[in-house]
């Protein structure tokens, strides 16, 4: 039976990728590219939720592999999935990690007109790092060598958001925007490498696609100011940097949460278990064992 053509399918399915193409009636195509963690779901892809509620059209790329969307079938995927992204005058990028690696990679190739992209990496190559851990060596493989990003490879506006605590990822952000010196880097603060998480949201996504298109760093750092104030993510990433040297004041504010804060840590060693720690350490048992209560009360929910 033929799939009518306004029906979201899979276009494209090897042993390395996925690509499923969901059209609709607009001018804007979102191209999504998964990270480490999207996984192949049947007709899911990154963001698609967000981009039905938004009214894009869409071509969702997930990996089935940590591949960092490289391989020997990939050109031949992506020339094929060029032709479906070419009926739409507008086309943005977007990914997170691997993902934005691949957003940016390919921006050229898919003639983008904005590219947003969340935490990504220039390369996981070692042998093109002079020697800077890229935080992804265990994923690299002989097929990967020289991947690197290169000015040649980025078309349109290009938009960079990370948390600039976070080492590795600075690393990423400066080497691409030496590469592309007009690239928009919009800092997400106490985020680590979870902005995708913390800024996760389809009003968000939709002022950031705007922002990019634009290279609005305004526009960009308010969306993701707002959303980021919002997250119980970062919450949760605050408190857990604050449970050691701050071990009081962090144990105050989740207090201060209420039923919110039995859902914010999902395992023990997030926060509970070093904080009851902390608290004996520093003698204070009284609030060693509420922590501990604490917990307690947080698994049986």
């Amino acid at each position: 039976m033929q799939t009518p053509e306004s029906e979201t399918r899979i276009i494209w399915d090897d042993s390395d990728l996925r690509i499923i193409y969901a059209p609709h009636h607009s001018e804007t195509l979102l191209l999504t590219f998964g990270d480490l963690l999207s996984g192949v779901n049947g007709f899911s892809f990154p963001a698609d939720r967000a981009v039905r509620k938004l009214g894009y059209a869409a071509i969702g790329f997930v990996a089935k592999k940590p591949n960092w969307y490289t391989g020997p079938t990939f050109g031949a995927a992506l020339d094929f999935a060029r032709g479906f992204a070419e009926r739409y005058p507008k086309r943005v990028a977007y990914g997170a990690s691997m993902g934005g690696y691949a957003a940016i990679k390919y921006s050229r190739v898919l003639e983008t007109s904005g590219v947003l992209t969340l935490t990504p990496q220039w390369t996981i190559d070692p042998g093109e790092c002079g020697g800077m851990p890229n935080g992804y060596e265990k994923y690299y493989n002989a097929g990967m060598k020289g991947m690197g990003i290169t000015d040649a490879d980025i078309a349109g506006e290009l938009m960079l958001i990370y948390d600039p605590a976070h080492r590795i990822d600075t690393y990423h952000v400066n080497t691409i925007s030496a590469l592309a010196p007009w690239a928009v880097r919009v800092h997400c603060h106490a985020s680590d490498h979870h902005v995708a998480r913390v800024i996760s949201g389809t009003e968000v996504l939709r002022k950031l696609i705007a922002a990019a298109v634009m290279g609005d760093q305004k526009a960009a750092f308010g969306a993701v100011s707002s959303a980021r104030r919002l997250s119980n993510r970062r919450k949760a990433i605050v408190l857990a940097r604050a449970r050691e040297k701050h071990t009081r004041l962090a144990w105050s504010a989740l207090q201060g949460l209420g039923e919110s804060g039995l859902t914010l840590f999902k395992r023990d060693s997030d926060f509970h278990l070093p904080a009851a720690a902390a608290f004996s350490r520093l003698g204070d048992h009284l609030n060693a064992q509420a922590v501990l209560e604490h917990l307690s009360r947080s698994t049986v929910r």
